[in-house]
């Protein structure tokens, strides 16, 4: 659990430094609305939008703090994670920004109808051609560049083709798949 909460910070990190909003509405929610928080509101603005029944938080050491959102009372299945670097003395606060937000459930989509779980041969269907998969550092994580990327959203991915001694390729498996979409602000 740590190893992925190590992983999943690091990513936040290194997405947080990507450049470029989201458009309003680019992410639609289960209800078929536009996902109603965005990257720049508050922890407790998000948590106004969301309502969720079940939450958790999590520090990151001086990575920040993330709320992870769950489908149950299990929190066995996290729908999504709100990541916001605003923090002091290990003191989570309301008022901290929410800079990164990654969804994992594909109960939520892009405007384009691409989800978590889908194919990226079908995404390719949505989004164009992939330009790229590459590997993150230091996480080597792997992301997707389609041709036609939606603003300011970025695609986890497995399933890459990689060879030896490379970090990025164009090839994939047939069963390669979008593993998570995360907006940055």
């Amino acid at each position: 659990m740590r190893a992925r909460l190590a992983l999943f910070l690091a990513t936040m990190l290194a997405l947080y430094q990507m450049p470029a909003a989201a458009q309003s509405g680019a992410i639609i929610g289960p209800d078929g609305k536009p996902l109603s928080i965005k990257a720049g509101m508050t922890l407790k603005e998000a948590i106004n939008q969301l309502k969720p029944e079940h939450q958790s938080y999590v520090l990151g050491g001086d990575s920040g703090w993330v709320l992870q959102i769950h489908d149950n009372a299990s929190y066995e299945e996290v729908l999504m994670s709100l990541w916001s670097d605003e923090f002091q003395d290990y003191t989570f606060s309301y008022a901290a920004k929410v800079r990164v937000i990654s969804i994992y459930s594909p109960k939520y989509k892009t405007k384009e109808g691409v989800h978590v779980g889908m194919l990226i041969a079908d995404a390719e269907k949505k989004l164009g051609k992939i330009k790229s998969i590459y590997t993150s550092e230091p996480t080597f994580e792997e992301y997707a560049v389609f041709t036609n990327m939606p603003k300011g959203i970025t695609f986890g991915v497995s399933g890459g083709i990689l060879e030896e001694g490379k970090r990025e390729t164009q090839r994939y498996s047939p069963d390669a798949r979008i593993t998570k979409m995360t907006v940055t602000d």
